[in-house]
């Protein structure tokens, strides 16, 4: 009877034990889905790169694809002057009736850089440096009619008074650029205009313009970017049926 009893009692107290551990590690499971979802979740935010939709060029970036534009309605660019880093400068742009359509103000400060319009997508746009660059497709004696949003092609419009924009053409937007980048196979390096095929030397160089006659372009490189080795030039076609057949690296 007595070992009965005890017997009774040593399965009650190791049903009790048992309880309680599989409480604990019931808990300690939980913690650890907890965390390493918290950690998986933290990984994905941090490789999602920050970006804004049009980025300039950088030296590195040597795109292999032309991707030809279209210009036969186009007139010109407008671009923003430097005026733009004054502080208290305010940009504008306007509906068809006079109406705001869009407006900026530089206060000053680093952070109000970067909070450029996500409709706001012209030819080129860089909101670090608060630039803009727009096609240009009409104009009457107040007015630039501009593409404000290539993907959608919405117009808008810029006063022509108005002193942070200035308008240029094509060649003057070429030849300013850094460098620019083009299709050797349809468009081929000639040591003049309509001459002798120039087949290597310059693939992996950064082709400089310097000079447009019609729709050619010359432009000159430095045998392994070296500025100490004489310089090389060539000619390519800038521009073929009113399209644009190269590509713009703006800045270094």
């Amino acid at each position: 009877m007595k070992l009965t009893k005890i017997g009774s009692i040593g399965l009650v107290v190791f049903s009790l034990i048992f309880q309680a551990c599989s409480a604990l590690a019931t808990e300690n499971q939980l913690s650890v889905k907890t965390d390493s979802k918290a950690n998986v979740q933290g990984t994905l935010n941090s490789e999602i790169p920050n970006s804004d939709p049009v980025q300039l060029p950088k030296e590195q970036e040597k795109p292999s694809k032309i991707n030809f534009r279209d210009i036969e309605n186009s007139r010109g660019l407008v671009a923003i002057s430097d005026k733009r880093y004054e502080k208290d400068s305010r940009i504008r742009i306007y509906n068809q009736d006079g109406s705001i359509w869009y407006e900026y103000t530089n206060s000053g400060e680093d952070s109000s850089r970067l909070k450029f319009d996500e409709n706001l997508l012209p030819f080129r746009k860089d909101a670090d440096e608060l630039l803009l660059i727009f096609d240009s497709v009409s104009e009457d004696d107040l007015y630039y009619q501009v593409v404000v949003n290539e993907k959608t092609g919405l117009k808008k419009f810029i006063r022509k008074d108005d002193p942070l924009f200035k308008f240029g053409n094509w060649e003057d937007f070429t030849l300013n650029c850094f460098a620019v980048s083009f299709d050797s196979e349809k468009n081929p390096m000639r040591r003049e205009i309509n001459g002798e095929i120039i087949k290597d030397g310059f693939q992996d160089e950064f082709l400089h313009p310097e000079e447009i006659r019609g729709e050619w372009l010359k432009v000159k490189w430095h045998p392994d970017d070296d500025r100490e080795k004489p310089a090389t030039f060539g000619w390519i076609r800038w521009k073929e049926d009113k399209k644009i057949v190269i590509n713009f690296f703006e800045k270094a």
